[in-house]
């Protein structure tokens, strides 16, 4: 299985087709049960009609911070889609966002689709998998990303991180993120940066 799809014929049941194969047991059953489930929330846009928060521009950032992963300026882009596919109006929504992060460890560019939550899975028995989430809370923009690893019923490798974004009445972006893991604890910080164009 690649790309949290599943190849075809990677989940037999027990059937008269198939003699002397064991009847499936519960334990199997609900762990592909749970991949079945992860593929399709993968699959799965979140519909938001909302016009959201336009994030667009050049930051700076303002907040003391020792963190030399902490992005020292951001670019953003947010273009405002008012057409769907097929080219009919619809109401203005912002429905994705690229985000190029400038920090003393190097420069990262990701573009997500904002109104989605989705994950993958490589294995029957779910071992490992990832969940994320570009969606609108209000006036706030909360982008989740969480990968785990191992058997669901054992100790399990995990790391998750969770932004969210909000821009002030005083003009300034403010990003409260929190990070934990496996072998991390959980860790807060909050960015706080000045649109510079």
């Amino acid at each position: 299985m690649t790309g949290g799809q599943l190849e075809a014929g990677t989940i037999a049941f027990a059937s008269e087709d198939r003699p002397g194969e064991p009847p499936l047991r519960a334990g199997v059953y609900l762990r592909m049960r749970a991949a079945l489930t992860a593929l399709l929330l993968a699959m799965t846009t979140v519909a938001s009609a909302q016009l959201g928060v336009d994030f667009s521009g050049r930051w700076t950032l303002q907040s003391a911070v020792t963190s030399p992963e902490a992005a020292r300026a951001l670019t953003i882009e947010q273009p405002l889609t008012s057409r769907n596919v097929r080219g009919d109006d619809m109401p203005p929504a912002y429905l994705s966002i690229t985000i190029r992060r400038e920090s003393d460890t190097g420069v990262s560019v990701e573009t997500r689709r904002l109104g989605v939550i989705g994950g993958t899975v490589s294995g029957i028995g779910a071992r490992d998998s990832t969940r994320s989430e570009s969606v609108w809370k209000g006036n706030t923009l909360v982008l989740f990303d969480g990968i785990y690893s191992g058997e669901a019923t054992v100790s399990r490798e995990w790391s998750e991180r969770r932004e969210e974004w909000s821009i002030g009445s005083d003009g300034l972006l403010t990003i409260d993120i929190m990070t934990q893991g496996t072998e991390q604890p959980r860790r807060s910080q909050r960015l706080v940066y000045l649109r510079s164009r």
